[in-house]
């Protein structure tokens, strides 16, 4: 394994913890305290940043890379923006969490509208952290 993957797979362990944790927080935060709340907290966290982060690492910095980078600044971020969208906005409203552990569906234009801004803002934080760790 070459450095560039060690590193790559190192930050996707990273972000994939850390979405897990806000995941299990934001659950929380709306008051959902059960067991199952939780584990329907994690299956999010790891279905949001393991495609998302795997996009991002794998691809957006792989083979897109270039041609990202002769983009202008708002229009990469519109490239970017659109792609992370692809991932969240499905992934929330058809609950895929839910769904992967076999838990009712229950729609709510609420929880879907919160947790969509909880996942924008949490990847905002991240690509931060990551645009930081890359000028270092």
């Amino acid at each position: 394994m070459n450095a560039r993957l060690e590193r790559q797979l190192r930050l996707l362990g990273i972000m994939v913890a850390a979405s897990v944790v806000a995941s299990i927080v934001f659950v929380y935060a709306l008051g959902h305290t059960s067991l199952t709340a939780m584990a329907v907290a994690i299956a999010y966290g790891l279905i949001l940043s393991i495609a998302i982060g795997g996009v991002t690492l794998f691809v957006l910095d792989g083979p897109m890379r270039m041609w990202l980078g002769s983009l202008s600044f708002t229009a990469n971020l519109a490239v970017r923006s659109a792609i992370y969208a692809a991932i969240i906005l499905p992934t929330q409203f058809f609950q895929l969490g839910s769904v992967v552990l076999g838990q009712p569906v229950v729609p709510s234009a609420t929880d879907f509208w919160a947790a969509v801004l909880f996942s924008v803002a949490f990847l905002v934080a991240i690509n931060l952290v990551l645009g930081v760790t890359n000028i270092i």
